[in-house]
């Protein structure tokens, strides 16, 4: 089975920059089409805002917890649907 993948969006929110850059590599090597990446939830937002992902990838651990939860609470409330309701 073959996933069309060249049109999926997805955002990664991790402050690690060479996680970052590794997760970036990798995952448009699989075929995503468009990967943004943000070092934190405030970037992740305007990128969120901006680009409209279809997914986003979260370091839940390595962010402050309540950080990533405003964010999540942000999109969910905050956000148009059907953005409201990415996968997360």
């Amino acid at each position: 089975m073959t996933y069309q993948l060249q049109h999926v969006r997805l955002l990664v929110i991790e402050p690690n920059q060479p996680i970052r850059h590794v997760l970036r590599a990798v995952l448009l090597d699989l075929g995503i089409g468009m990967v943004d990446t943000a070092a934190d939830a405030a970037h992740g937002w305007d990128l969120f805002a901006r680009f409209k992902p279809d997914m986003l990838l979260i370091d839940w651990p390595v962010l402050a917890s309540d950080t990533v939860l405003a964010l999540v609470r942000r999109i969910r409330q905050d956000a148009p649907p059907p953005d409201n309701l990415v996968p997360i």
